[in-house]
C-alpha cells in the first residue's frame, strides 16, 4: 500500500541510522529501544522492505530538538506551583 504523497516526500532512515542521529545529539540509545518507540507510537514506520524498517528522519530529529523555550518556562512554573502545595 503506497504512502499518502505528504508522507511521501519526508526522508527516512534506518534504526542504525537514527540510533547514529540520536548519538551525536548525545542521547545513546539501543535499537532495541527504538523498537520499543515504535512499538508504542513515539515513533512512525515510513516503509518496511524485506529486512529493514525505515523510519522518518523529522521524528527522530525531533527528538531531541531543544524545547520551545515560552513553553518549556510555562512548564517551569508549574513545577514551581505544584511544589509549593
Amino acid at each position: 500500500m503506497p504512502l499518502p504523497p505528504h508522507l511521501e516526500d519526508r526522508p527516512g532512515i534506518t534504526y542504525a541510522q537514527a540510533q547514529a542521529i540520536l548519538l551525536e545529539k548525545g542521547l545513546e540509545r539501543s535499537i532495541r529501544t527504538l523498537q520499543r518507540w515504535v512499538a508504542r507510537g513515539v515513533l512512525s514506520v515510513k516503509r518496511i522492505t524485506s529486512g529493514t524498517v525505515i523510519l522518518f528522519r523529522d521524528e527522530v530529529e525531533a527528538l531531541v530538538m531543544p524545547e520551545e523555550p515560552l513553553e518549556q518556562r510555562m512548564l517551569t512554573v508549574k513545577v514551581f506551583r505544584d511544589e509549593r502545595r
